[in-house]
């Protein structure tokens, strides 16, 4: 069974976690939690000098008041970090005055910076403190990290999803404590001052730039070095949409950004050069005195980047895990691990790589072992191999219900592509290793640079023969919220039921197949009885969905049907929450008129008007290519209907 006992800071930090989310979906009762841990914290005062012994034989009462405490902390720990929200102007401002927190990066066009604003101007100069995105449209632009700069014009506030499951980019930048956009130009900015960011990070982001020029000027092939960039300093900015398809299609994508992966196979090879001294040296607290700092010191060369930071975080504490035989003492670590990075920054636990993060590394700790001991084999290279394997099924197993739930689909072929990507990874971590390390001696750099270039090119190769494959890539998997966290139920039940052999564990997973089954049939059930017309807004163009028992029927101007990434972004959840897919068999009845073009679907008549036009027709929907939420309905037909609040319209029949 699971007793708390062996996992002492696990609750806390489960408790602190559940006071996040339940800050961020139910805002506004920091009085009370505040309150809470007021009364808490009295308890333990009270417990501890007055009459102790009385309290002894009320052990749970200690429990119930520390989760209480904990999950008080969490809610108010995360209604601070969410106060700078309610900072941000309401009306127009001239001007603003702010450090540039960020590192510029090219983005298509712009140059992408986050801008922590300290004054904002109307008719006076105010002080206000909150974060923008500012993007300069430009070639090259001359504000860098740490500098106060002066920028003129109005930032916007981000707009919440115009259509239906549109991914929420204004709750995701909320969640990076980002409240505005800025888009202008460099003639808009001016640098007041420089040097005023942390020395430790502008030295790190320096170092990184000088890194990531000596990659680029000893890999010829900008291909490869762009990869090696990411892989190894975390920089992805200069990938383009080939390579992280191939990666993503092929279960290589976390490869692709310095992660736990990368760390792992630093300490890994920490650890093997440990091995081969002599067995006095081998002590496991020597290996982390030493693995701890080196691994601080790549964080530092590849800019201090979050995700970074996550990874060496967590890989510190594993280390100092490591000292320890117990299993029990690293799933404590790791709880320890999450809790210190979510008291600095709570809204990590929103961001996909954090959890992620954390998953991977529960399934490796838990699963991987049940997996590795149903085979023991004995050559050296065998063993490595299957532990790949092992530690790969781990992994993906415990990741794949999110990775579903966020990024809506699953690479098959995963298995395939991490027996070549991870040892793959691991000679190129090594090698790139060295190549810092003797970046000042140009005959090696070009040596290194020229063996990192040919093992990322035939990596590259292989993944594009796996993208190729047939069924390479199950896109178009929908799961919900629920559904996902059911299908997590089960996995884990299916686990304790391996481990423990306890009869109700089976009857809880086939309690937990039965509910993901009926939640996907109660789904697949829904979408075979919906009929539904419904109107996308995207700026500047035509986009409607006719869409019946699952079959779609599409109709939208020829600049959008070029632009896959709008589709992709603004249309495609909708039809993949509705399960609607394209039939090239059925056809819209349609005619030009000279006002516009009149269709007919399921009953239904409908006017697409070229211009926009206040007259009556004598159709059941009318709209304008101009203006399309713009929407009039029939008397008779609309008298029960109307637009949604985001302005699109959609009407089920």
């Amino acid at each position: 069974m699971f007793f708390w006992s062996g996992f002492p800071f696990v609750r806390i930090t489960l408790a602190f976690t559940v006071g996040i989310i339940a800050s961020v979906f139910l805002a506004g009762y920091h009085e009370i939690a505040f309150g809470l841990i007021v009364l808490s914290c009295l308890f333990f005062i009270g417990t501890t000098f007055f009459r102790p012994a009385v309290f002894l034989n009320y052990n749970w009462l200690y429990g119930f008041v520390l989760v209480l405490f904990s999950f008080s902390s969490g809610y108010v720990r995360l209604f601070i970090e969410s106060k700078a929200s309610s900072n941000v102007p309401t009306q127009e401002i001239l001007a603003y005055r702010g450090l540039v927190v960020s590192q510029p990066l090219k983005k298509g066009n712009y140059h992408k910076s986050i801008v922590e604003v300290t004054w904002v101007k109307d008719s006076l100069w105010k002080p206000l403190k909150y974060r923008i995105n500012l993007y300069i449209k430009a070639d090259s632009v001359h504000h860098q990290y740490g500098d106060i700069v002066l920028v003129q014009d109005n930032p916007f506030r981000i707009n919440s999803p115009q259509n239906p499951e549109e991914f929420n980019y204004k709750r995701y930048l909320s969640f990076l404590t980002i409240y505005q956009q800025h888009f202008t130009d460099n003639a808009a900015l001016k640098v007041v001052s420089s040097g005023n960011g942390s020395v430790v990070l502008a030295t790190s982001l320096k170092l990184r730039a000088y890194f990531s020029k000596l990659l680029d000027s000893n890999i010829t092939v900008p291909k490869e070095a762009a990869i090696a960039k990411a892989l190894l300093l975390g920089n992805k900015n200069e990938l383009d949409d080939d390579i992280k398809n191939t990666y993503a299609a092929s279960g290589a994508m976390h490869v692709l950004a310095v992660s736990g992966l990368h760390v792992g196979i630093i300490y890994g090879i920490i650890y093997w050069l440990f091995l081969l001294l002599p067995k006095r040296y081998r002590k496991k607290w020597l290996i982390a005195s030493i693995s701890i700092p080196l691994l601080w010191g790549y964080a530092f060369i590849t800019g201090l980047s979050p995700s970074v930071l996550r990874a060496v975080t967590l890989f510190s504490i594993i280390a100092i895990g490591n000292s320890f035989n117990r299993r029990s003492n690293m799933v404590n670590l790791l709880a320890v691990s999450a809790f210190i990075l979510l008291v600095f920054k709570p809204y990590l636990l929103m961001q996909v790589g954090f959890q992620l993060s954390y998953v991977a590394v529960l399934g490796i700790i838990f699963i991987y072992p049940q997996i590795r001991k149903t085979w023991l084999p004995t050559g050296r290279i065998t063993i490595f191999f299957w532990d790949v394997v092992s530690i790969s099924i781990a992994a993906q197993i415990a990741t794949f219900p999110l990775s579903i739930l966020y990024f809506h689909r699953f690479p098959p072929y995963f298995l395939i592509s991490n027996l070549l990507v991870i040892p793959a990874a691991t000679l190129i971590v090594g090698v790139g290793i060295i190549f810092f390390t003797f970046s000042y001696f140009p005959f090696i750099t070009q040596w290194l640079g020229w063996l990192l270039g040919i093992i990322i090119g035939a990596v590259n190769y292989v993944l594009e023969l796996i993208y190729k494959f047939p069924g390479s890539n199950w896109d178009d998997i929908y799961l919900n919220v629920s559904q996902t966290w059911v299908l997590y139920l089960l996995i884990s039940f299916i686990y304790l039921f391996i481990v423990y052999k306890k009869k109700y564990w089976a009857k809880l997973a086939s309690f937990s197949m039965i509910l993901f089954s009926f939640l996907i049939g109660n789904r697949w059930v829904n979408n075979n009885q919906l009929t539904q017309i419904i109107s996308y807004k995207v700026t500047k163009h035509l986009a409607l969905d006719f869409i019946q028992s699952g079959q779609l029927v599409s109709v939208m101007d020829t600049l959008l049907i070029e632009k896959p990434d709008k589709i992709h972004y603004h249309i495609n959840p909708n039809r993949l929450l509705t399960g609607a897919s394209e039939v090239g068999s059925v056809k819209l009845a349609m005619k030009k008129k000279l006002y516009g073009t009149a269709l007919v679907w399921n009953g239904t008549s409908i006017l697409i008007l070229d211009e926009l036009d206040l007259r009556e027709h004598p159709f059941d929907i009318v709209f304008s290519k101009r203006k399309p939420q713009n929407v009039r309905f029939n008397k008779k037909f609309g008298q029960d209907r109307s637009l949604n609040q985001t302005g699109n319209f959609k009407v089920e029949l």
